[in-house]
C-alpha cells in the first residue's frame, strides 16, 4: 500500500442481483469526472435471499472497478474507494481480509490478482456512503435505468434493457474478458 501521487475513486455496490461500479477522476475544487461505468446482472446465479453472499457480490463489484479503471488507462494509481459496505471498505483499504464466506474469498483473491498485475494500490482512508449516496451504482447493481451523464457516457441509460447486464462497457473497450459482463 504505497502512496501515489495520482489518484482515481472507485464507487461500487453489489446485490444480489448483480454489480454496479464507476470510475471517476477527482478534480481540483471538488468537482469529479466520471470516466466509466460498469453493470452487470446475475441470471445465472440464482443467489436469491442469501444475504450471506452480500459481502463477497460487493467485493465482486470492487474488482470490476479496478478492471475498469486499469482497462481506462488508470494502472498505477491510487485507488480511494467508494462505497456502502463497511465491511468491503475495511478488507481492502486495511489489507487484511476476512473474507470467509465461499463468494467473498474468491472475490478478494481476484482484487489482490489485478491490484498486483497493474501496480495498484489503495488509499487507506476510504469513504463510506450511505445508501441514499450510493443510489447509481446500487441502481446499475439491480439493472435499473440511470441517467446517461452519471455513467461517464459508457452505458447505456437503461442497463436493463440489455441481455444479461451487458451494459459492461468502457469508454474505449469492452469488459466483457474479465468479468463475463
Amino acid at each position: 500500500f504505497r502512496p501515489r501521487s495520482n489518484k482515481v475513486i472507485i464507487e461500487f455496490d453489489g446485490s444480489l442481483k448483480g454489480i454496479g461500479a464507476r470510475v471517476i477522476l477527482p478534480g481540483t475544487n471538488g468537482l469529479e469526472t466520471v470516466i466509466s461505468a460498469c453493470a452487470a446482472t446475475f441470471q445465472t446465479f440464482d443467489l436469491g435471499e442469501d444475504s450471506s453472499y452480500q459481502n463477497g457480490v460487493e467485493l465482486l463489484a470492487f474488482a470490476a472497478g479496478l478492471a475498469l479503471a486499469v482497462k481506462s488507462g488508470f494502472a498505477r494509481h491510487e485507488i480511494h474507494l467508494r462505497g456502502d459496505s463497511m465491511t468491503v471498505l475495511n478488507w481492502v483499504s486495511s489489507g487484511r481480509d476476512g473474507a470467509a464466506s465461499t463468494l467473498a474469498y474468491p472475490a478478494m483473491m481476484i482484487v489482490v490478482a489485478l491490484a498486483e498485475h497493474w501496480d495498484l494500490a489503495f488509499d487507506t482512508a476510504f469513504t463510506h456512503l450511505s445508501s441514499e449516496a450510493n443510489e447509481v451504482c446500487d441502481r446499475l447493481s439491480r439493472g435499473l435505468a440511470v441517467p446517461l451523464e452519471v455513467t461517464g457516457g459508457s452505458l447505456p441509460v437503461t442497463p436493463s434493457g440489455t441481455s444479461a447486464g451487458q451494459a459492461c462497457l468502457s469508454t474505449s473497450r469492452s469488459l466483457q474478458g474479465y468479468f463475463g459482463c
